[in-house]
């Protein structure tokens, strides 16, 4: 989302900051969806949906930028094309990742140590939220816009490994009983498990 102007730039677009527009709008509107139905539908299967939309969409938009050679500009399909998967990356990233960990955050942390907790996994966000914004352009440069993505898809297909070998389901499960589980030494995956 920082850099979608240049995104669209480089794709050719004649007015990036349209997309950019769209690309933020779209952005709030899913995060919306997000938090209607995390309680519906529990936190890791729209982790799961989001990281599958996350990677299946920065394949695509490697792909499509990887067309790209020589400076030549993308044919109109082939920028429309990346307009719609990048605002599918969006749709992903704001229904899961976006709001979803910080709702985990918060649930996963004992009462007493609950503020240091929450402050770490805040702080490592944004630290980690820095390195990729400071980054991103770099990486454009030295690996290139379409491999860029594709070390995005890898990132995202590692977060769904790390959702579902180490994430615990928490919905449901009231904090009180999070807490409990914790004091008997569950495991972090099995944490929301009922007993």
């Amino acid at each position: 989302m920082y850099y979608s102007g240049q995104i669209f730039q480089t794709a050719g677009f004649t007015n990036p900051a349209v997309g950019t527009v769209i690309v933020g709008l779209v952005n709030v509107l899913t995060t919306l969806v997000a938090i209607k139905f995390v309680d519906k539908l529990g936190r890791k299967p729209i982790l799961y949906i989001g990281l599958t939309i996350l990677v299946f969409s920065c394949l695509v938009i490697g792909y499509i930028f990887n067309l790209q050679t020589n400076g030549t500009i993308l044919s109109t399909l082939e920028q429309y094309t990346l307009l719609a998967f990048c605002i599918l990356f969006i749709i992903g990233f704001a229904v899961s990742l976006g709001p979803i960990i910080w709702i985990l955050c918060s649930e996963i942390f004992p009462l007493g140590g609950r503020d240091l907790g929450v402050t770490v996994t805040t702080m490592a966000n944004w630290i980690f939220n820095g390195i990729i914004g400071s980054y991103t352009l770099v990486w454009f440069k030295f690996f290139g816009v379409g491999k860029t993505f594709w070390m995005f898809g890898a990132a995202s297909l590692l977060g769904f490994i790390l959702i579902k070998f180490f994430t615990p389901e928490t919905k449901d499960v009231p904090l009180e009983e999070l807490e409990l589980n914790l004091e008997k030494g569950i495991s972090l995956k099995n944490l929301g498990r009922r007993r």
